[in-house]
């Protein structure tokens, strides 16, 4: 193990960075004053790319996608080069960029009022246009703000803790590609009124408002919550349900099958300061049979990682190993492909989501030893770690953190087994 390259990406220690996206050959990095980063996986920085303060980003299908803060435009870029490839026009100013794991020539745009888009970035055979072609539907008008796309679905974490399930065509390649809506998922009573994300919940409420959301099979998905617990929902129903009418105009009678009761939930994490941040599936060997047990990982405020067994006829987790690998928070983490390290960061201070850390590390938890303990660390204490990814087939490990001014390490990890 090895590090490969440092990089400052900014001379001003007070801009922090956004956000960072990357896949098997570059890495971008956007910062606070709009200046987008772009990298190989070897840290080699490229060119820089100027864009408004809080654009979207994202990486797909050898290209990067800016979409502009406040706008309506889309600009597409060659990934390697940084040249314009085309530009597109939506409806709508778009407020998220979510890659589409169903087809990765394409995208999903979440808007500011309320539409999913999906943007193929590849025409299809029939058209002569250069420019990609969106096909758009209606969303519920709560605020998202994340997600996790996995089995051909798409989970929107929501303000006011809803969850909305989205079936994601397997190709977009043909115009009548369309987006479904399945269900959404809330632990509460009843639904908020739309168009409100100020609305006041009783203390017993807002304990279970969620933080993480992890689509673990095609008929289960997770949700971590404020209270340090894991709740288990099954959103498996009858294909021939009446689920959403996209045509409707958007007020409450649109509302699509909601789920309020979940399968199980277990105290994952401490009550108090246990909020669960992060879920993470584990791969599932090839020889697996689909009746088998799912396995995951969850991350909490309290500093510990944990790994869980989800039955799948009694549908109870049962705990299969922990470790507490910070004083605080985990703050960023990722697993290796092969699901055999989990990768972690934490930081010396932070907010309500991620409460203060003190030790900003990277470090790697050898998961085929479970309570043994065996964690790994990569290089020096940052004041945080705000990103984790393994690229390069589990070779290399990108971590981007703020140590005085914002910065990104490549690090090799092949030889982890032999690194003491």
């Amino acid at each position: 193990m090895c590090l490969i390259s440092s990089i400052a990406l900014t001379a001003d220690e007070d801009v922090l960075a956004l956000s960072f996206y990357a896949n098997e050959t570059h890495f971008a990095i956007q910062l606070e004053d709009g200046v987008l980063s772009v990298l190989e996986t070897d840290g080699k920085l490229l060119y820089t790319l100027q864009h408004k303060i809080w654009s979207k980003v994202a990486i797909a299908d050898g290209k990067i996608i800016v979409a502009e803060d406040e706008e309506e435009c889309v600009s597409i870029y060659n990934v390697g080069t940084g040249k314009v490839l085309s530009t597109l026009t939506l409806p709508t100013a778009v407020e998220k960029l979510i890659p589409n794991p169903s087809d990765p020539s394409s995208l999903i745009a979440v808007s500011s009022l309320h539409q999913i888009t999906l943007l193929s970035l590849t025409p299809p055979p029939s058209s002569s246009a250069a420019a990609p072609y969106a096909v758009a539907a209606q969303i519920l008008p709560y605020n998202a703000f994340k997600y996790h796309a996995a089995h051909s679905l798409l989970a929107l974490l929501c303000s006011d803790g809803i969850i909305h399930i989205w079936n994601l065509p397997e190709s977009t390649s043909s115009s009548n590609a369309g987006l479904q809506s399945l269900c959404i998922i809330y632990p509460f009573s009843s639904l908020p009124p739309f168009y409100n994300s100020d609305i006041e919940r009783g203390e017993e409420e807002k304990a279970k408002q969620m933080y993480s959301v992890l689509i673990l099979s095609t008929t289960q998905v997770l949700t971590g919550h404020r209270d340090g617990k894991i709740r288990v929902w099954d959103i498996s129903f009858p294909p021939t349900s009446p689920l959403f009418d996209q045509n409707a105009a958007g007020d409450e009678s649109t509302k699509p099958s909601a789920i309020n009761t979940p399968l199980c939930v277990i105290q994952a994490h401490q009550e108090v300061r246990g909020l669960v941040n992060g879920l993470l599936s584990l791969p599932t060997p090839v020889h697996t049979s689909s009746d088998e047990n799912q396995k995951f990982i969850s991350t909490g405020t309290d500093g510990f990682a944990k790994v869980w067994s989800l039955s799948s006829t009694s549908n109870t987790l049962v705990l299969l190993s922990e470790i507490k690998l910070f004083d605080h928070a985990i703050v960023a983490r990722t697993l290796s492909n092969d699901g055999k390290w989990l990768f972690a960061g934490g930081k010396e201070g932070g907010g309500e989501e991620d409460v203060c850390g003190l030790d900003g590390r990277v470090k790697a938890w050898n998961l085929k030893r479970g309570d043994a303990g065996e964690v790994k660390q990569l290089g020096y204490p940052a004041q945080v770690v705000w990103n984790l990814q393994c690229v390069k087939g589990d070779r290399l490990i990108v971590s981007l953190m703020k140590k005085g001014r914002a910065h990104a390490e490549v690090w090799n990890v092949e030889n982890m087994d032999t690194f003491s």
